[in-house]
């Protein structure tokens, strides 16, 4: 055999042998793309808004053609349009025109999580649908194996016991009620102008004579519900936890900034003096109930973010992101209201001149009773799951328990859009 006939005979066989190798690697991909996706990991895409804020089904970005806020609303699943009479939920105003329909959140979810942890209060998963297991959904879990969980006022019991959410679950939870950076073309009355009180561009300022002389007060306005701009078609219940988030700057004086909550019957106000002349204090009604001596301090001529706070029976102070307040006010099962009649936030001067900007308020979820108002009895292996958009959410409250055979992983990541990427907690 010539040496040419050799090389070709040598070819053939070095490209088959490199056609059969790449064959392999294909092959072992699929295989293990297969196993990945059966036991392991597997992409949902999030179809409706029963998830929202946290996940997004189908919707449109509406800017708000009086604040310039940007907010987002979902897609009615029925119609294949808009949800009918949207709003902004910074200041009110309905909107002239909406963007193209955007996809709903793509995530991925871990199928062998619980095979190695155990499921937790809190945790978002993806079960099959116990009216239709073609069908899967995902939602929160807030009901655990053999407990009995009540809804009051918007409020989770279990045992007769406040269910509070971890700090990360919270935060995740806040709803945005008011945006201080955005601020209405138009004259909406957002804060009270009274008591020396001014709008600023973007912000409000007091000027404050010294002495003791009764604190001047500026209140938001606008009635605080569980509306949500994703799901216009709701906002009929009071909500009383809340959150104010603030930039304090005093100018002068020696008195105290005073944030209040008040929520159902009771007042909460926190008072932060200047310059450490006195402990930050935290009152219920006209009763000092906390207070904090090693706070850090207001000074003046020095700007200070402030966060305070009301959830779950439980109010927080935080200064300079650091907590340093807390108080439990829990007033037991016998003596718990069954509706919010109040709500509200009161910023106040005592003693002293000083600016206030990047004003935000949220308001905590408010979960709403199943049609009948009975209370959840889980047995073994059984769970209670509801979404996070309240009124535009079939779960526990429609289709009852879901069995622990039927949840198929946790969710892990949303990988789509970039925008929105990031780590499920």
């Amino acid at each position: 055999m010539s040496s040419r006939a050799i090389s070709q005979k040598e070819h053939r066989g070095r490209w088959q042998a490199s056609v059969i190798e790449n064959l392999e690697w294909i092959i072992e991909a699929v295989i293990l793309a297969v196993i990945i996706r059966c036991f392991v990991l597997e992409a949902f895409v999030i179809p409706t808004g029963s998830m929202a804020p946290t996940f997004y089904g189908r919707h449109v970005t509406v800017n708000c053609p009086n604040c310039n806020r940007k907010y987002d609303v979902g897609i009615n699943s029925s119609t294949g349009t808009p949800y009918a009479g949207p709003r902004c939920p910074n200041c009110g105003d309905e909107p002239h025109t909406l963007s193209r329909v955007k996809g709903g959140d793509k995530i991925l979810v871990n199928k062998a999580f619980y095979q190695f942890s155990p499921i937790q209060r809190w945790d978002i998963i993806v079960f099959k649908s116990p009216e239709n297991i073609e069908k899967n959904l995902i939602k929160r879990v807030v009901g655990l194996p053999n407990e009995e969980l009540a809804i009051v006022a918007g409020n989770l019991l279990v045992a007769g016991r406040i269910v509070r959410k971890p700090p990360l679950v919270q935060e995740q939870l806040w709803m945005l009620v008011h945006d201080g950076r955005f601020v209405p073309s138009d004259d909406i009355p957002i804060w009270s102008l009274d008591g020396g009180w001014q709008r600023t561009d973007g912000g409000l300022e007091v000027e404050s004579p010294e002495g003791e002389r009764p604190p001047s007060f500026t209140r938001y306005l606008p009635e605080i519900r569980d509306f949500y701009a994703y799901y216009p078609n709701s906002g009929r219940n009071m909500v009383g936890d809340l959150k104010l988030t603030l930039r304090v700057t005093p100018r002068s004086g020696n008195g105290a900034l005073i944030l209040e909550i008040a929520g159902g019957d009771k007042t909460f106000r926190c008072r932060l003096p200047v310059e450490a002349t006195s402990p930050v204090t935290l009152e219920v009604g006209s009763r000092e109930v906390a207070w904090a001596s090693n706070a850090p301090y207001l000074c003046t001529g020095v700007p200070t973010e402030i966060e305070f706070s009301k959830a779950d029976f439980l109010v927080r102070l935080k200064i300079k992101g650091k907590e340093v307040l807390s108080y439990d006010c829990w007033p037991g099962v016998d003596k718990l209201k069954t509706s919010t009649s109040h709500s509200g936030i009161r910023i106040g001067s005592q003693g002293l001149s000083l600016l206030v900007e990047a004003v935000m308020i949220h308001r905590d979820i408010y979960y709403l009773p199943a049609p009948d108002n009975h209370a959840f009895q889980t047995g073994e292996n059984e769970y209670v799951m509801f979404g996070d958009s309240c009124p535009n959410s079939g779960d526990s409250r429609r289709f009852g328990l879901v069995p622990r055979k039927e949840i198929l992983g946790k969710a892990l990541v949303v990988w789509w859009p970039l925008t929105r990427m990031r780590l499920v907690r």
